[in-house]
């Protein structure tokens, strides 16, 4: 199956991973940002060690990818928008 993303690949982006105390929903969220704006957040299941073992803020090099995108129907050969995608992100630590 062909895919057609919405969004380039963004290459050897500098991500900041720091707390976020002001989270309504985890006062202690770890998050993912790009120029100030967020991009994720580390998980539940991961952050606890995480912070055992890094020093924030963090500052840390990746690339991004992933986001809307559409794929190609192989019967219609046409391309429709789907909803099961997901963003990928590879650190290089």
């Amino acid at each position: 199956m062909s895919r057609v993303y919405k969004y380039h690949r963004l290459k050897d982006q500098l991500i900041k991973i720091e707390r976020e105390p002001t989270n309504k929903y985890d006062k202690n969220a770890v998050r993912a940002a790009i120029q100030g704006k967020t991009i994720g957040y580390i998980a539940h299941v991961d952050k606890e060690r995480f912070l055992r073992q890094a020093r924030l803020p963090y500052f840390v090099r990746a690339d991004i990818s992933g986001g809307p995108c559409k794929d190609l129907d192989p019967f219609t050969n046409k391309y429709g928008p789907t909803e099961n995608y997901g963003y990928h992100i590879r650190f290089y630590i």
